[in-house]
């Protein structure tokens, strides 16, 4: 995962908006990484759905 995704992330999320919350990332595609982790492990949702399209 790119370094800036992690800044953004730490720089722009607040727990409040996330805690006990359905989470829904558009475009989570694995790829060098991803913030699942992070958003399960600090965030608490209730629930995490990450979906992405991939074309043929």
């Amino acid at each position: 995962m790119n370094v800036a995704v992690i800044e953004f992330f730490i720089k722009e999320v607040e727990t409040k908006e996330f805690r006990d919350k359905r989470v829904l990332e558009v475009g989570s595609k694995y790829v060098n990484g991803s913030i699942r982790p992070l958003i399960e492990k600090f965030l608490s949702p209730s629930e995490y759905i990450g979906v992405d399209i991939e074309l043929w």
